[in-house]
């Protein structure tokens, strides 16, 4: 039992086989590492979150956003302008990936994109809205390139909400936003363009 004591003041005791156990610094060490590498971003179709201080301040009562969009300069144009309000947002790439990530969790939002692999955004659309309940109601934004006349009118009757072109408005994007959920500018806790890092 002292020799044991001993080994372990000097840093390892051994364990039942004999072999050596981490010290308390160690075991904290691979935590640490084990969850730095639980935080990288997750393989393509999974859903990535970007919410809390160093995205979105995820406050009481902030919106929950599904963004369906397969271009990774895209995902970082909206996660910027979407810094400016109060929200927790959630990335997928595809169509697919959008329906099934709101049959798992409850958005306030979906911001889809019109083409993307697998299934498009029309596409994906047309199933939220079979959806019974709810979920089948959630608010769909589309962003679109292609702002051609009578485009809103043709994702209106797809299902979606509203739309917004690319390159897309901070402001309008915004607005639109507002606009779906009904909520005001106060509301969604919105900062000016240059208050946002």
């Amino acid at each position: 039992v002292i020799s044991a004591f001993i080994r372990s003041v000097r840093g390892t005791v051994p364990s039942v086989s004999g072999s050596r156990v981490p010290r308390r610094q160690e075991i904290c060490r691979v935590s640490n590492e084990r969850l730095q590498m639980s935080t990288e971003r997750p393989p393509s179709g999974d859903v990535e979150n970007i919410s809390g201080q160093a995205a979105n301040t995820a406050a009481p009562g902030a919106l929950r956003i599904l963004v369906a969009e397969d271009d990774p300069i895209n995902q970082k144009v909206a996660e910027g302008m979407l810094r400016r309000i109060s929200c927790q947002c959630d990335f997928v790439e595809t169509g697919a990936e959008a329906v099934a990530a709101l049959m798992r969790t409850p958005y306030d939002l979906v911001l889809m994109d019109i083409q993307m692999p697998v299934m498009d955004g029309v596409e994906a659309t047309r199933q939220i809205r079979s959806i019974a309940g709810p979920l089948g109601k959630t608010p769909i934004i589309a962003m679109t390139a292609h702002a051609m006349q009578g485009d809103r009118e043709k994702y209106i009757a797809a299902g979606m909400d509203d739309y917004v072109s690319k390159p897309i408005d901070s402001d309008r994007l915004i607005a639109a936003v507002g606009h779906c959920t009904k909520r005001t500018e106060a509301e969604l806790g919105l900062k000016t363009s240059s208050a946002v890092a």
